[in-house]
């Protein structure tokens, strides 16, 4: 278990706002390169409101509920054993995956059947959430990640992963600036699932190291003891952040 003091809060702190601020920075490039390529087309508002709705499951289940009941109860099993803290992660990263492969899945069979009843100008929102969608899994695996990493004292390395996010999208930006919006945009919504890949992916050589210094190579049980206890906080959580929406 890390051990905090003035010295150390303030190198994790550092960490964290320089990770934080070339994100944002990287960012602010993004939306430049976006309208520099794009200017403001009506299919431009179309992909962004398919990226919120896509989205939708992010701040429960890939940010801030998922980490407030996340960390305090891996902190808790680790204070008994490292090895029953790894296994409690890779029992919350099972349950997590199979939770989001059940609304991925659930969500685009519904875009697919509900786009026939919708209007052109909806059925163009319907088709970019649709392809967007499994952006929602890794992005969502991230969150977890980060938890794991901050619990670690490594805030950089969440911080700053954001960053190959938006470098992948202005990739994509670059790519597509020369066709059609529409046709940019669909093509677009696949580069924000490779945006979203990478994100998860700057984080997993750290947690893999956390991971096996932590020891448990047993196969995962979503639903152990451990990871039930996750469930009441994570749907309070849930519950704040659905009202606040």
């Amino acid at each position: 278990m890390m051990t905090d003091n003035t010295n150390s809060i303030l190198r994790s702190a550092k960490r964290f706002l320089t990770g934080t601020l070339l994100s944002r920075l990287t960012g602010l490039l993004r939306d430049i390169a976006m309208a520099a390529a794009f200017g403001t087309d009506a299919s431009i508002a179309a992909f962004l409101l398919a990226f919120r709705f896509s989205h939708l499951f992010r701040r429960m289940l890939g940010e801030g509920a998922l980490q407030t009941a996340f960390v305090p109860a891996f902190e808790e099993v680790r204070r008994a054993s490292d090895k029953e803290a790894g296994q409690f992660f890779k029992d919350v990263t099972i349950g997590l995956t199979l939770s989001l492969l059940v609304i991925v899945l659930g969500s685009m069979a519904a875009l697919w059947w509900g786009a026939n009843y919708l209007s052109p100008a909806n059925k163009e929102v319907a088709a970019l959430t649709f392809w967007m969608m499994p952006s929602l899994f890794f992005i969502c695996l991230y969150g977890l990640n980060a938890g794991l990493l901050q619990c670690e004292n490594r805030f950089f390395t969440a911080s700053f992963a954001p960053v190959a996010f938006n470098c992948v999208w202005i990739a994509g930006v670059y790519f597509c600036r020369h066709l059609e919006t529409t046709e940019a945009m669909r093509w677009l919504s696949l580069f924000i699932i490779l945006a979203c890949a990478g994100q998860w992916l700057m984080t997993e050589p750290g947690v893999w190291s956390i991971r096996k210094r932590l020891g448990s190579f047993s196969w995962g049980n979503p639903f152990s003891k451990n990871v039930r206890k996750v469930i009441a906080p994570l749907f309070l959580g849930i519950l704040g952040i659905s009202a606040s929406q």
